[in-house]
């Protein structure tokens, strides 16, 4: 029976404020460090000059990551998922509405069209981490998640995933993602000015590197909610006519 995985990005996809700032202000106590923190990050990137620096690229990645392990190895505060559980985990705060729409659609596989094609059966461990918890944290610390899967142990198939990101650190699991017949999907703050999402996201909608560009509105009658919805019903329909030949 195939499965439907619907893979969330978690910083500036279902919040505002990412959780490396947060843990960069925890550090310093102080609510400027953060700012302080992408400053170091923007010098060690050798662009500290330039007028404008909108967002961190993927390739970025190992300079923040160790510049952060070395500022928590000062404090002599190690990252683990117990520091991060006690004293971060509290401080995010997700998108008006993230829990509900995480419920709903989780709640799709209840309907009897679902249950009758069998899918979105899910698993109800992982469900758990991210529909009735959300604050839970994930660490992949097992080698085994690297771990070459021939297709048909993955979970899910390419063709039922869908993959929600923020901006350019999400393009290469969007370009997994889509290369091999999955949805991808790019999500900006609401809140933000229009001139500050067409710079931070006119390259990926230029470059088509997703299906669909829209506000991270979780409102039950979003442009989100229903896009996710119609996903769903595109594979369970797909599906259907599969079996049908």
């Amino acid at each position: 029976m195939p499965n439907v995985a619907i893979v969330w990005d978690f910083d500036g996809t279902l919040t505002r404020k990412d959780s490396t700032t947060l843990v960069a202000e925890f550090l310093q106590d102080s609510k400027r460090a953060g700012d302080e923190f992408w400053d170091e990050i923007k010098s060690l990137r050798g662009d500290k000059n330039l007028p404008r620096w909108e967002h961190v690229l993927a390739s970025d990645a190992p300079i923040w990551m160790y510049a952060l392990s070395r500022l928590a190895f000062k404090k002599r505060v190690p990252l683990n998922g117990e520091f991060l559980s006690k004293f971060i985990a509290p401080s995010i705060k997700l998108y008006d509405g993230a829990l509900t729409l995480l419920r709903k659609i989780k709640l799709l596989k209840e309907m009897k069209l679902y249950k009758r094609s069998g899918i979105l059966h899910g698993r109800d461990d992982e469900d758990e981490i991210v529909v009735r918890d959300c604050q839970r944290l994930v660490l992949f610390e097992d080698h085994a998640v690297n771990k070459r899967l021939a297709a048909e142990e993955y979970w899910a198939p390419f063709a039922n995933i869908v993959y929600i990101g923020d901006g350019p650190t999400d393009v290469p699991a969007l370009s997994l993602v889509r290369s091999n017949g999955g949805t991808g999907i790019a999500v900006y703050d609401p809140a933000a000015s229009a001139a500050k999402v067409n710079k931070r996201l006119e390259e990926m909608r230029l470059d088509r590197r997703a299906d669909l560009i829209t506000a991270a509105d979780c409102s039950e009658d979003g442009e989100l909610a229903r896009y996710l919805t119609a996903c769903c019903e595109r594979i369970r329909l797909r599906y259907r006519a599969e079996q049908s030949v």
